[in-house]
C-alpha cells in the first residue's frame, strides 16, 4: 500500500486548547475524505493518518483485528460502524467514532478483547435519540475483555443538546491506576438540559441533575433560582445540565453538565483508575454545569479508583471586572449540582476502598454550609452497605442503600468525607458517632433520623446539617430527628445547622442525654426558618411590600403603609415554631428567611442561634424559636436576641424571636442568640 501521510490538526489556542477538556469550545481537527477503504489495513502505525477526521466513503468497515498506533484519527461519518473480528489494540495513538451533534448510531463491535495501552485513546460521540427506541446514541460493544493501562483513558462524548449517551458492553474490565474513563464536561451545553437554570438571558445559575443547580445574583438581583435536580437515582443514565450564562452576548458560557459513563459487564469490574463525570466551571460570572452520571453493572465489583460526578464551580465578577471563583464580587453565579452515581453488583472482590463522590460546585452564596441556595450534593446509589465501612472516607454525596431504608454499624467515623443519608433514612449506630476534619459533614436529608447509642461528636472544623421534611400537622411533631443516648459534643469550629422545612412550622428535634459545647462552635439555624414571605408572621401586602416579619414582636410597616406589618406570634415559654420570612420588594427582590432552633438538651459553653437573614432590597425576617427543656439553668454571661438589619430605605426591621427554657442542670458562658 502507499505509505503517503496525512494531517489536518487545529491550531492550538491559548486559553480554550484542550480538547479533552474543553471540546466545546476548542478549534476542531479538519477533515480527509478516501473514495473506499483500501489505504486502511490492520496496522495503523507510522503516523499515516494523525490528527484528522476520516471519511472513507461508506457507512461501516470490517478489519479481522485493528492496531493503532502512533496515529489519530476518528470516523466522522453519522451512524459509522466500526467491526473488529479479534483484538483491538490502541497505543500512543488514538481512535474514535462519531462526531458532535451528529444524527445515528455509531458503533464499535469487538469480536476479542480491547486493549487500551500508556498513551491510548478512544472517542466515542453519541447521536441523538428519542428515548424510546434505544436509550443510548453510540454504543461499545466488546465480547471479550476491557484492559485500560495506566495513561489510557475513554472519552463517552453524550450529545449536547438531545441528551443521548455512550454505552459501554464488556464481559470485564480492568481499568488501572492512572488511567480511566473522562466524562467531564461531554453532557448538556451550557442553558442546556432538563435542569438548566429558569429564567433566560443573564441568569448565571447554576445547572441541576443530581442535585440542584446554585442560585445565582445579577445586578442585586437575589431570584435567580438554580436548575432542578431531575433523573434516576437507581440507574442514571443521562448528562449533566450546563450553567446559566452571564451575558453569553459577549462571548461568556456557562459551563457544560458532565457526561455520563455507562458501563454493563457481565463479568467482573476491577477499578483502580478513575471514572469521572463532572460539571465545567463557569466563564466569567456563569453558572457552572452539573455533574454528569457513572452507572456501573456488573456481577462482581472491587478496587481503591475514584467515581467522581462533581459540579462545576460558578464564576463571580469583582468590581473591578475580573473574575475568581471565590465567594465575593458584585455578581456572582451559582455552582453546579452533583451528579449522580449508581454500582448495581452482586458479589466483591475482597474489601473494595472505591471513594464516591459528587459533590457540588462552589457558588456565590457558600458561605453557609447548608444555605439552601448554593448548589447541592448529588446522590450515591450502592446495591448493599458492603462498600460502606464503620469509617467513611473519601466520600462526597447522598448515600442511598438499594431496598434499605436504615444501617445499624457499630460505631460510625466521618473523616475527610461530606455524607449525606437520604430523605427519610434512619441512621442507627450501637456506638459512638464522630465527624472530623476540616470541610467534613454529616447531613440528614428531610425526615432522616439519627439514633445515635453513644456519643456524638463533632472536631476539626466538622459540621452537621438537619433538614426537616413535612409532619402530620399535630403541634409539637418534628420533621427529622437526632437522638444522642451519649454527649453532643460540639468542638471550636464545629457547627450544627438545623433547617426548618420552610413552608410550614416542622422543624428538626433534638433528644440528646448531655451537651457540651466549646468556645468559637455550636448550633446556627440563621436563615434556616420559614422561607421569604411565609409564616404566621410574614411581611404582607403585594407589588412593593418590603413588611418586615414578626414572632416574639410584630415586623416594621414596609413602604407600602397599606400593606401591614408581620404579626406577633407562638409561645413565650414553649417557643416551638421557626421565624417567618420578609415581604417582597417589587416580586423580584424577596425578603429573607427566618430562623429556626429546637433542642431538648442541657447547655455548656459556646452559642446556638437562630437568627434571620438580612433582605436585599425587601422585609426582614423573625428570629427563631430556641425552645429547649431544661432543667436547671446557671446562666454566667450574656444573652442577647439580635433581629436583622436593613440595607435601603425601603426595607423596615424584623422583629427578634423567642426564647424558652426549662430548668435542670444547664451551666455555660456561652451566647445565646436570635
Amino acid at each position: 500500500l502507499p505509505r503517503i501521510r496525512f494531517r489536518a490538526a487545529a491550531g492550538k489556542g491559548t486559553y480554550w486548547c484542550d480538547w479533552d477538556q474543553h471540546w466545546l469550545h476548542a478549534a476542531e481537527p479538519g477533515t480527509l475524505a478516501l473514495p473506499d477503504a483500501r489505504l486502511l489495513s490492520p496496522l495503523l502505525t507510522g503516523d499515516q493518518f494523525r490528527d484528522l477526521r476520516l471519511d472513507i466513503g461508506a457507512s461501516s468497515w470490517a478489519t479481522p483485528s485493528l492496531v493503532v498506533s502512533n496515529a489519530s484519527l476518528t470516523f466522522d461519518r453519522p451512524g459509522f460502524a466500526l467491526e473488529v473480528t479479534n483484538d483491538l489494540i490502541v497505543a500512543d495513538g488514538s481512535l474514535g467514532v462519531g462526531w458532535t451533534n451528529m444524527t445515528g448510531l455509531a458503533r464499535i463491535a469487538v469480536g476479542g478483547d480491547l486493549v487500551l495501552d500508556p498513551g491510548g485513546a478512544l472517542y466515542l460521540y453519541a447521536g441523538a435519540t428519542n428515548g424510546t427506541a434505544r436509550d443510548y446514541g453510540a454504543c461499545l460493544s466488546v465480547t471479550g475483555g476491557v484492559r485500560i493501562g495506566a495513561d489510557a483513558w475513554i472519552y463517552p462524548y453524550a450529545h449536547n443538546h438531545d441528551g443521548g449517551t455512550v454505552l459501554l458492553r464488556m464481559s470485564n474490565l480492568v481499568v488501572a491506576a492512572a488511567g480511566g474513563i473522562n466524562a467531564d464536561a461531554k453532557g448538556y451545553d451550557c442553558d442546556t438540559g432538563p435542569g438548566r437554570a429558569a429564567g433566560g438571558v443573564d441568569y448565571p445559575c447554576g445547572g441541576g441533575y443530581g442535585g440542584h443547580g446554585g442560585d445565582g445574583k445579577y445586578s442585586g438581583v437575589t431570584t435567580l433560582k438554580g436548575g432542578i435536580a431531575y433523573g434516576s437515582v437507581a440507574c442514571p443514565i443521562g448528562p449533566g445540565s450546563g450553567g446559566g450564562s452571564y451575558q453569553p452576548q459577549k462571548g461568556n458560557r456557562g459551563g457544560a453538565g458532565g457526561g455520563a459513563i455507562r458501563i454493563a459487564a457481565a463479568g467482573t469490574v476491577t477499578l483502580d483508575g478513575t471514572l469521572s463525570a463532572g460539571g465545567e466551571n463557569g466563564d466569567h460570572a456563569s453558572g457552572g454545569g452539573a455533574g454528569g452520571a457513572i452507572h456501573v453493572a456488573c456481577r462482581t465489583f472491587g478496587g481503591t479508583g475514584l467515581l467522581r460526578a462533581d459540579g462545576g464551580g460558578g464564576r463571580v465578577q469583582k468590581a473591578d471586572g475580573s473574575d475568581n471563583y471565590s465567594v465575593t464580587g458584585v455578581n456572582g453565579s451559582g455552582g453546579g449540582g452533583g451528579g449522580r452515581i449508581a454500582v448495581d453488583y452482586q458479589n466483591l472482590i475482597g474489601s473494595p476502598t472505591a471513594r464516591f463522590s459528587t459533590a457540588p460546585g462552589n457558588s456565590r452564596y457558600q458561605n453557609t454550609p447548608g444555605d439552601p441556595r448554593t448548589a447541592g450534593m448529588g446522590t450515591i446509589h450502592l446495591a448493599d452497605d458492603g462498600l460502606l465501612g464503620e469509617t467513611l472516607t473519601g466520600i462526597h454525596g447522598n448515600l442511598v442503600i438499594a431496598g434499605v431504608d436504615s444501617w445499624s454499624p457499630a460505631s460510625l467515623t466521618v473523616s475527610n468525607a461530606a455524607v449525606g443519608f437520604a430523605e427519610g433514612f434512619r441512621l442507627l449506630p450501637a456506638g459512638t458517632v464522630a465527624v472530623t476534619g476540616a470541610g467534613s459533614m454529616l447531613v440528614l436529608q428531610p425526615g432522616a433520623e439519627l439514633a445515635c447509642g453513644g456519643d456524638l461528636v463533632l472536631t476539626n472544623g466538622a459540621s452537621m446539617m438537619v433538614y426537616s421534611g413535612p409532619t402530620n400537622g399535630v403541634p409539637g411533631d418534628c420533621g427529622a430527628k437526632v437522638d444522642v443516648t451519649g454527649t453532643l459534643r460540639i468542638a471550636t469550629n464545629c457547627w450544627v445547622y438545623p433547617y426548618a422545612r420552610g413552608t410550614d412550622d416542622s422543624a428538626p428535634l433534638f433528644n440528646v442525654g448531655s451537651l457540651r459545647i466549646a468556645p468559637g462552635g455550636g448550633f446556627n439555624a440563621n436563615a434556616a426558618g420559614y422561607r421569604e414571605s411565609l409564616g404566621c408572621g410574614k411581611g404582607g401586602g403585594p407589588g412593593a411590600w418590603c413588611a418586615g416579619a414578626g414572632h416574639g414582636g410584630k415586623g416594621g410597616r414596609g413602604s407600602a403603609t397599606t400593606y401591614l406589618e408581620g404579626k406577633a406570634y407562638g409561645s413565650t415559654f414553649a417557643p416551638q415554631a421557626p421565624g417567618s420570612g420578609g415581604g417582597d420588594y417589587l416580586k423580584a427582590r424577596v425578603g429573607a428567611r427566618g430562623g429556626r432552633g429546637r433542642r431538648r438538651d442541657p447547655h455548656r459553653g459556646g452559642a446556638r442561634g437562630a437568627r434571620g437573614r438580612h433582605a436585599d432590597r425587601g422585609g426582614r425576617r423573625g428570629g427563631g424559636d430556641l425552645p429547649g427543656m431544661w432543667r436547671l439553668l446557671r446562666w454566667r454571661g450574656l444573652s442577647t436576641s439580635r433581629h436583622g438589619w436593613r440595607r435601603d430605605e425601603l426595607a423596615v426591621g424584623n422583629q427578634p424571636g423567642r426564647r424558652g427554657r426549662w430548668r435542670a442542670d444547664c451551666r455555660g458562658r456561652g451566647l445565646v442568640r436570635q
